[in-house]
């Protein structure tokens, strides 16, 4: 019963997120749903199909798509495709990263003992003048 409740405030959050931009395609908040729950399940080529599905539908993926997407590559221990889907993410002009975005991939670097690249990625945030919080900080 309590996970039931942990799953429906999970969703719950990922729906307000999504909603809080107005250009927001209920699908994309289905979408990005989907990819969470693969993540968890740790089913990660699912994942990919999730994510790969948003271009086949003419759809666009969010900041909120990108950050659950990158929790999903570093719960399923792919650093090498959260670190790929990043450089994308930085790359187009219509999404900013923010500091969930750093977060979630400092944890993976930080799991695989990369501390040199964390440093680096930490000081690539602080440039973009995002503030770590206590989550960043604690890794």
């Amino acid at each position: 019963m309590q996970g039931e409740r942990k799953k429906r405030a999970r969703d719950h959050s990922l729906t307000r997120k999504d909603n809080s931009v107005a250009r927001k395609d209920p699908r994309v908040i289905q979408v990005n749903k989907r990819i969470s729950h693969l993540g968890q399940q740790r089913h990660f080529a699912e994942v990919l199909k999730a994510f790969e599905s948003l271009g086949h539908k003419g759809m666009q993926a969010s900041e909120v798509t990108y950050n659950v997407l990158l929790y999903a590559c570093i719960r399923c221990g792919e650093l090498e495709h959260a670190k790929t889907f990043l450089a994308q993410m930085l790359e187009r002009s219509d999404l900013t990263p923010n500091v969930v975005t750093y977060t979630t991939v400092l944890k993976g670097l930080c799991i695989e003992g990369d501390m040199q690249a964390a440093e680096d990625l930490l000081a690539q945030m602080v440039v973009r003048r995002l503030k770590p919080n206590a989550r960043t900080i604690n890794m």
